[in-house]
Parts: C-alpha cells; structure tokens; sequence
C-alpha cells in the first residue's frame, strides 16, 4: 500500500495535520521494526518534529525502549556521620520503594491521549530555548545530596553545590498516566493533557523528594519536549551548598480532589511538610 501511494506522488515525511506525526512517527509506536527499516531504507525523515517538539527517536525514550540520559549509577547521602557516602540506585529504590525515573516515562496509553488530544503547544516559550540543551544532558540529581531529618519529616534534598538564581536544579521525574488508573494521588501532577497525570509516586527522582514550604527557594516549571511536558525545578533564589532545596506544592490546587476539606487537609500538610527550620547541614570532604 506504501509502495502504491509513493508511486502516486504521496510524501513520504507529509505530517499529519493536527499533531505533526509522520509515517515513522507511527512505525515506532507501534513498534513495527519491519516499517522502521522500509521507511529508513526509501530515506523517510527520522528527524522531522511533530507537533510537540518529540522526533520518532524520542517516543521509544519514553517508553524506555532507549536510553534518553546518561546512566546514573549512585546518589549522594548524607550520613549520620556528617559525610557524604555514595548509595547505588538500587538501594534508593529498595530505601524507598520506587522505580528511580529521573526522566518522564509513559505508556502507549499516554501516546494514543496525545495523538488524539490537539493540543495547542506554545513554539517560542523563553524558559524552553533556555533549558532544552540540558534535557539530554543531565538530571540535576548528581549536584543534590539527600538527608534524613527526623522520624515525622522523613528525609529532605539538600544542595550539593551553590546554584544562582533562575539556574536548573533537578529534573522532576515520573511516569504519565491515564489519571483514572493512579490509585494513589499524593504525588501526582495533572498534565497539561485532560485525564492524564504525572504519577511521581512509584517512579521518583530526588526532585520529586523536596519537602513542601511556603517560603520556597525553588520552583517548577514546564515545558512540551521530546512528546511530553516537561517538569524542571529551578532556583528562585541563590542557593549555598548544604541548603535545603524547599518547594511550595500550592496546596490550594494540589488537594482539589481530595475528599477531605481544603482547610484541614492544608493544615496536615503545614504542619507535615512546612520544614524551613531545618535549613542548611554541613559536611566534611
């Protein structure tokens, strides 16, 4: 049929109109090896974007098919000691009970809501050409120190080098999912896709372990890249090393469908959360 159509004049890269996918954007979501080496072979684009600034390339990445970062092999821990000791990825996990995701990953389920959705994504948004470099990169989870507070708290993330104001801190991981099928809505950011969330629970980095304050020095923000919304935590303020990285969840908006009542819930996640006091730890090199 391929064959037919390319014989009849039709364009091998033509997009489709209303989310940019071409003809090898749906070979690898599907998955069809077959497909992928018949379009690379009759020299189809495998760098054209799509309309949410992802490639073929970067639909496999999400699905974790290929590698998107360079692997991380350990994280920094603070210890009782006041050293900082080295814990490997898998003992964060077993520590925790999370899959480590220092990236977004998702299902085919998130990619078919994409396809379908329309959204309208923004092309000449600043804080993307700023920090769209630093996505294949890096995570910010190596210049972040992690460090138990007390038994109420649990642990916190520290800075494990100064960071000036505006600078990238740490990536916020997780995995996108259909909202309905998140059991647990603790750490879940809604998407800017309707039904689906970012399940930062289950699969968790260190930016998805900053402890909430209304006195923050970080914040979030999010752009589209690489087929999906991206969550970078960024300084608001200068940063020494040693600090605790704090981080305002707007809990008014956080807990909007949560059965309990705004003011109680808030109360609970103040008196929780709201770690200011424990502001800065210092260490021997």
């Amino acid at each position: 049929m391929i064959d037919l159509l390319l014989s009849h004049g039709a364009d091998i890269n033509q997009p489709d109109f209303i989310n940019g996918f071409t003809i090898v954007h749906y070979a690898f979501f599907t998955e069809n090896l077959y497909l992928i080496q018949y379009l690379l072979n009759r020299g189809a684009d495998f760098s054209k974007q799509d309309s949410y600034f992802g490639v073929a390339f970067d639909y496999w990445k999400l699905l974790g098919i290929l590698p998107s970062i360079p692997f991380i092999k350990s994280l920094q821990l603070f210890s009782p000691q006041k050293k900082i000791e080295r814990i490997s990825i898998q003992e964060f996990e077993e520590l925790f009970q999370v899959n480590f995701c220092p990236v977004i990953r998702c299902g085919h389920e998130y990619i078919e809501e994409l396809m379908l959705s329309g959204l309208s994504i923004d092309p000449d948004i600043e804080f993307r050409k700023k920090f769209e470099d630093i996505l294949t990169e890096r995570t910010g989870d190596e210049d972040l120190v992690l460090a138990y507070i007390d038994d109420s708290i649990g642990y916190g993330v520290f800075a494990g080098k100064d960071f000036t104001a505006g600078e990238f801190v740490v990536r916020y991981g997780g995995y996108l999912s259909l909202s309905d099928s998140i059991e647990d809505r603790d750490f879940v950011m809604d998407s800017g896709i309707e039904g689906i969330g970012l399940d930062a629970k289950k699969f968790r980095n260190l930016g998805g372990m900053i402890n909430h304050s209304a006195h923050p020095n970080v914040e979030s923000q999010c752009f589209f890249y690489g087929g999906a919304e991206q969550a970078l935590i960024t300084a608001i303020k200068d940063i020494k090393k040693g600090t605790q990285l704090l981080l305002d969840y707007d809990t008014t908006k956080y807990w909007e469908n949560d059965n309990e009542t705004q003011p109680e819930k808030q109360s609970k996640i103040v008196e929780m959360w709201n770690v200011s006091k424990y502001e800065s730890i210092e260490w021997t090199e």
